[in-house]
């Protein structure tokens, strides 16, 4: 469980600048902040592009 708060954490941190850019209007909770960054990817920045790319790896597995 810390596991998955770090990581999701680790997502934020890393993915802040283009959540406010491309996601700001997105509310918390049950993927919708994933979804609205996957359905970016090709604007956001290049370790966010990354973070989205692992944790859809990760929600296919």
């Amino acid at each position: 469980m810390d596991s998955m708060f770090s990581t999701i954490t680790y997502a934020l941190s890393t993915c802040a600048v283009d959540i406010e850019k491309h996601c700001a209007g997105t509310k918390f909770g049950q993927g919708r902040l994933f979804t609205c960054l996957d359905e970016n990817k090709a604007n956001i920045g290049a370790q966010c592009k990354g973070v989205v790319t692992e944790f859809g790896k990760d929600l296919a597995n």
